[in-house]
């Protein structure tokens, strides 16, 4: 029985040893990231010791799980409650109908700020990101996917049992950038952020529809009736804040950190142009103190904070754990969000998603509490996300007298006399909720009682301010008279002037009196004032404004960026009144007043625009604007445009090469966008252009000929071009431009000798990729033949460049695979992560097994690039790297795509802050770039009717054009009618073998500069 019993212990622990060495051999599915927290989970009573507030500051719980679980948007009702929104669901929807997430609500209180009831609102949800209550407190505007919609509790029970479409479909593709952070503003419109890689469609109960692709901002009617959008632009805005002058504020993880958003501004994004008249303005830059997740504003505007925190925005940095506080220093009418440090916590789990002011003078805010916050930068099925957590909480103030929160009333129970009051109240959450509530109401008691705030209301800020809300409420009743609107315009406080401005913008029609008053307000004394004015003005367009706002626009210090914005917008929506072209064209004299029309005039898609800078174009054009002009005029032109842009190419720049290569590249696009061919006399002229820039080799010129004859297949220049490939003098650039061009004049004739030039081992190792790229593209026999003959003896790197191209396409990936089954290519080609997804997608026979058998007996893929990234990290603990060699490193290598402090390419995402993904995140981002690719940077596959291909990130539409981005950062075109099909692959545009183009003393240096950007 001992034996018996010793013999089982031994094997169990020969076992136990053979599966401890196993497991320590075998590499861990989910290896440590510094974007998921090495800790465990905190009870809210210990996690609350972890965070850190300026002295006199309180946090206090109100509440935690089980109660509620990872909350993501709140808002406040008239009644003094906390709605908000819960959700288990993220980061994959459910089915339709299936949705386990819900609607809390919060409410009673207690002294150490505990809502002492909850109440499920509305519950079978599915990943809802935007609450906000209405008036009466029983009914709720909730995005839940894919819409808005009014749920209503219509039996008194607390819960809601009736549910009415409002606005939708909106894109759910992207579960972290949907749409939510619902405000209501002054003038009683919901204002919303639709984020992310989403497109939506968006449809109202009315007539009203728009259409959003990413980072935008809209508003609506709370009834359903119509939605406008209000910003174009934006990466991820999640976050919206008003301030006592009615100027909104968004946060955004991205473009900028904080935005004051103008209305109808175009803000920057990535790989979208501006619309003409140029990127709008933000407050502050990433720098080294944000991370890229930044979500919830909230604009401090009361009295329970201490002075110096009143006027400040706070924003949510969830990776950094951390609540920014921002004082804004303003140069006129423009803000700059100076960050000062808040709340800080050294709970990795700590993630503040959403911040609102309270009632109470106390900032709340939503703790989604989770061990991973990134969304793409680890694995979405990671199963350290957590599904059952989450808080909230109430920073109070309780200074050295131990103050407390300011009493909240009940305002939905309020009798008319508390709200007429309460617009007096130091907090603008309460008065805004006060204002509403009249609105609601209407009736002569309140009408009455608005109408005495107005004329009764003392001198005082606080009697200005229940003015401001005064005005408003008689406004959206209909009931403010243009006498009051006119006297209030004039007054000593800036902020009624400011109101009385946004309120002639909000006006359905104008009248000589509005116009007069707008007028005014671009003379005001103070440029905030003057802002809104020339906004007023932008919403009610004619001719005889235009005069007044050129005046304005050459007074506009340069500094102050947003009311310079603000007037030139405001200037190019005058130009959408068809009358005001007239005006022009019959005004002569005034120049200063042209020169601002000229301006903004990109602005304005019109044949009416093109002619008007057609003339100024004839009088004298700045050089500077050459390109971006004559495109303009060649696209929305009269017939005749192509002919007139060429010949004034010859007359006016006859000495310029690169004038003529600018308006050459300038004529050729605008015909592409606007879906036009040249008549033979202009292909004729173009050609000859073409030609001559060639002809000067060496230079910028030469690059552009080059470009274009291959645009417009100048057979002419084949000759030409194919000596300048073959001489290994030319500059790199210049020859792989003019090997892009000899595939587009003539695939099939080039494939021969474009593959000499790949088969030559004393070629640049750069130019044969570009010839491998080329011949791939060309997807044909005799071009897969010559890329296969290559396989055998080029290099590695331009292996895996031949692999990748070819496994792109059904008749490639076949050749390829075909190749490697022979013996004649590597088989660990097909381990490349690129390769292996291109095949699989590509259609072809038994693609599955055929890889399973190639890559039999090889290491693991994942295995060999886990080696490769572990030998470099080992390597760079040794090496004295540099990281100001490494920002070199950078600028050459990578800014094409990418930017780090404002600087550089907007076609990958951002960089600023990468250093806090520490150096084994950083090097597998390198090594193996598609491991986990984020889906707005995911590659687009366009195979035209002719049988090529073209790989790139989709950037934009411009007319009949369809623009992608290319490894390199440039811009590929291709026209919408060449197109056969389309597909975006999961794959990223950086090259998996990105590392073999740099030495590795060099990614050590990149590696140094990558880990110093970090939030200091």
């Amino acid at each position: 029985m001992r034996l018996k019993l010793f013999v089982a212990t031994a094997i169990a622990v020969v076992l136990a040893v053979a599966s401890s060495n196993a497991q320590q051999k075998e590499k861990p599915k989910w290896p440590p990231s510094p974007h998921v927290a090495a800790t465990d989970p905190l009870r809210p009573e210990e996690q609350v010791k972890k965070i850190k507030l300026p002295p006199g500051f309180e946090l206090q719980l109100v509440a935690a799980d089980p109660d509620i679980r990872k909350p993501i948007n709140i808002n406040f009702d008239a009644a003094g409650r906390l709605w908000i929104t819960e959700t288990i669901e993220y980061p994959f929807p459910a089915p339709a109908g299936k949705g386990r997430d819900a609607v809390k609500i919060l409410e009673d209180f207690g002294p150490d700020g505990k809502a002492r009831k909850i109440t499920t609102f509305a519950d079978k949800l599915n990943i809802p990101i935007g609450v906000i209550p209405d008036g009466s407190a029983t009914s709720a505007l909730i995005y839940t996917i894919p819409a808005i919609y009014r749920m209503a509790d219509t039996k008194g029970t607390g819960h809601a049992d009736k549910r009415d479409f409002l606005y939708g479909e909106f894109g759910y593709r992207d579960t972290h950038g949907m749409t939510g952070e619902f405000q209501q503003g002054f003038d009683g419109w919901i204002y919303a952020c639709h984020g992310y890689a989403n497109t939506s469609n968006i449809k109202s109960r009315g007539e009203t529809a728009i259409s959003l692709t990413s980072g935008n901002t809209y508003r609506i009617k709370p009834d359903g009736s119509r939605i406008e959008q209000w910003t174009w632009g934006q990466v991820n805005p999640f976050g919206l804040a008003f301030d006592p002058l009615g100027n909104l504020y968004s946060g955004d993880c991205h473009s900028e950190p904080l935005t004051m958003l103008l209305r109808h501004g175009w803000y920057v994004s990535f790989g979208k142009p501006h619309d003409g008249v140029g990127f709008a303005p933000h407050m502050n830059t990433f720098g080294n103190q944000h991370s890229t997740a930044l979500c919830g504003v909230a604009y401090y505007a009361a009295d329970q904070y201490p002075p110096e925190y009143r006027g400040r925005l706070f924003l949510g940095d969830v990776v950094n754990n951390r609540i920014n506080s921002y004082q804004i220093d303003w140069s006129g009418a423009s803000p700059k969000a100076v960050m000062k440090e808040f709340l800080t916590s050294s709970d990795p789990w700590f993630r503040p998603v959403d911040i609102k002011l309270g009632p109470d003078g106390c900032l709340y805010f939503a703790d989604f509490y989770n061990r991973i916050i990134g969304h793409y930068e680890v694995d979405l099925k990671h199963p350290g996300r957590d599904r059952d957590k989450g808080r909230i909480w109430r920073i109070v103030y309780r200074g050295p007298t131990k103050d407390n929160p300011q009493p909240v009333t009940n305002l939905v129970k309020a009798d008319v006399a508390t709200l007429l009051q309460s617009l007096y109240h130091s907090n603008l959450t309460v008065r805004l909720q006060a204002t509403h509530q009249l609105v609601e109401r209407g009736g002569k008691d309140a009408i009455d009682g608005l109408q005495r705030v107005i004329k009764l209301a003392n001198a005082s800020d606080k009697g200005a301010t229940a003015k401001v809300h005064a005005m408003w409420a008689l406004e959206r009743l209909g009931k403010l008279d243009d006498d009051t609107l006119v006297s209030v315009g004039s007054a000593d406080s800036k902020e009624l002037r400011v109101h009385v401005q946004r309120i002639l913008s909000e006006k359905a029609k104008w009248s000589p009196k509005y116009a007069a008053l707008a007028k005014l307000g671009l003379d005001d004394k103070e440029p905030m004032v003057q802002r809104v004015a020339a906004e007023a003005l932008a919403a009610h367009p004619a001719p005889d404004h235009i005069a007044p706002l050129a005046k304005l626009r050459w007074r506009v210090p340069p500094a102050d960026t947003h009311l310079l914005y603000a007037v030139r917008l405001a200037l190019r929506e005058q130009l959408k009144n068809p009358e005001s072209w007239m005006m022009l064209a019959r005004d002569k004299g005034d120049s200063e007043q042209h020169k601002a029309v000229y301006d903004v005039c990109l602005g304005i898609r019109s044949a009416d625009s093109a002619q008007y800078l057609k003339a100024q174009a004839e009088k004298d054009l700045p050089y500077r604007d050459l390109n971006a002009v004559v495109r303009h005029i060649v696209r929305y032109g009269a017939d005749g445009s192509t002919t007139w842009a060429l010949e004034f190419a010859r007359t006016q720049y006859a000495k310029n090469q690169a004038a003529q290569g600018d308006v050459l590249k300038a004529v050729i696009q605008g015909a592409q966008e606007r879906g036009i061919k040249l008549g033979d006399a202009d292909r004729a002229a173009a050609s000859k252009i073409v030609e001559a820039l060639i002809d000067q080799a060496g230079t910028l010129p030469s690059l552009v000929g080059a470009e274009m004859a291959g645009t417009l297949k100048v057979a002419s220049t084949q000759p030409r071009l194919l000596a300048l490939v073959s001489q290994p003098t030319t500059a790199e650039p210049l020859r792989k431009a003019c090997i892009t061009s000899l595939v587009q004049i003539d695939a099939k004739g080039t494939i021969a000798p474009l593959g000499r030039i790949l088969l030559d081992d004393k070629e640049a190792i750069q130019v044969r990729e570009q010839v491998a790229n080329a011949l791939a593209g060309v997807n044909h026999p005799d071009a897969h033949a010559e890329l296969v003959k290559a396989l055998q003896n080029a290099p590695a790197r331009v292996q895996a460049t031949i692999a990748l191209g070819m496994a792109g396409t059904p008749q490639g990936g076949e050749r390829l695979l075909q190749a490697i089954e022979a013996g004649k290519a590597s088989r660990q080609l097909l381990q490349d992560r690129a390769v292996e997804l291109r095949l699989r997608g590509a259609k072809i026979n038994d693609v599955k097994g055929r890889l399973a058998k190639l890559t039999a007996g090889l290491p693991a893929a994942d295995a060999k690039s886990q080696a490769a990234i572990a030998k470099q990290r080992d390597a760079f603990a040794s090496f004295k790297s540099d990281a100001v060699a490494g920002q070199k490193i950078f600028q050459k290598h990578c800014a094409a795509c990418h930017q780090i402090a404002s600087k550089g390419g907007k076609i990958g995402p951002n960089l600023d802050g990468i250093g806090a993904r520490g150096l084994e995140r950083l090097l597998e981002d390198v090594l193996d770039p598609n491991r986990n690719v984020d889906q707005a940077f995911r590659s687009t596959v366009i195979t035209t009717k002719n049988g090529q291909t073209v790989t790139g990130l989709f950037l934009r539409e411009e007319g009949k054009i369809v623009v992608l981005g290319d490894k390199d950062g440039k811009e590929v075109r291709i026209e919408k009618g060449l197109i056969d099909e389309r597909a975006v692959t999961p794959l990223s545009l950086m090259p998996s073998n990105f590392v073999e183009s740099i030495s590795e003393p060099d990614l050590h240096h990149l590696m140094a500069y990558l880990l110093e950007q970090r939030v200091k």
